[in-house]
């Protein structure tokens, strides 16, 4: 996943950079000023363009954006007026967003035209610190490093991360897994696989922790 944030005044560099790095962090976020922005488009394709508008031309840089590509595209900026919105929307914004609101709501709308763009994509994952678990392909992705994953080990572990810091019992992994009992005895199988896939990656070899009695657990990244 690649953002290109393109700042319309140089001045304005690093807020909605540092806003996507926080709150996307296996994304990888390009940063550029309008001279270099078409450029870096061509070279790096990336998935979506962020426009920090300023005092300059910004209605040149979105046509030259959209001469060129499709790429979904977000504005932020401080409108003057329902015009100013227009206008941007017309030169092919996929949507404004006022600079005003707070970080959690800008990433929350900025992922909504992610989702818009790529159906069935952003809702899938599911993220914890440096893991990201995409549950419609079945691929984990630990800070770069890719791992594939069956159904029932990407059922195991996406139960462990939603109930991360507690401790589920095989009788519980085993209901989310098959929907009944049956299946019980073979957690202990799956949390083996899952293991020995987890710890071909350096960053979190010991990533399941297991305690008799209890149940398996899914360590803080």
């Amino acid at each position: 996943m690649k953002i290109l944030v393109i700042y319309a005044d140089i001045e304005n560099t690093g807020t909605i950079a540092d806003t996507l790095k926080a709150g996307w962090p296996d994304a990888q976020v390009l940063e550029a000023s309008p001279s270099k922005a078409i450029g870096i488009l061509k070279k790096y394709s990336p998935d979506m363009v962020a426009l920090d508008l300023g005092d300059s031309d910004y209605l040149s840089i979105l046509k030259s954006v959209r001469n060129i590509s499709t790429v979904p595209l977000v504005v932020a900026g401080e409108p003057n007026g329902e015009s100013s919105v227009i206008k941007v929307l017309g030169c092919g914004a996929d949507c404004y967003i006022k600079k005003s609101v707070g970080q959690a709501e800008f990433l929350a709308r900025f992922r909504a035209v992610y989702r818009r763009s790529f159906p069935g994509s952003s809702t899938d994952i599911l993220r914890q610190g440096g893991l990201a678990l995409n549950k419609a392909s079945n691929r984990l992705n630990i800070n770069g490093d890719e791992i594939h994953l069956t159904n029932n080990e990407k059922k195991l572990l996406e139960t462990l991360i939603n109930n991360r810091g507690k401790f589920i019992s095989s009788r519980q992994l085993a209901i989310q897994i098959y929907g009944s009992l049956p299946g019980e005895e073979s957690i202990k199988t799956y949390i083996y696989r899952l293991r020995k896939k987890l710890k071909g990656s350096t960053h979190y070899p010991d990533l399941i922790q297991s305690n008799p009695g209890n149940g398996y657990s899914l360590s803080a990244v």
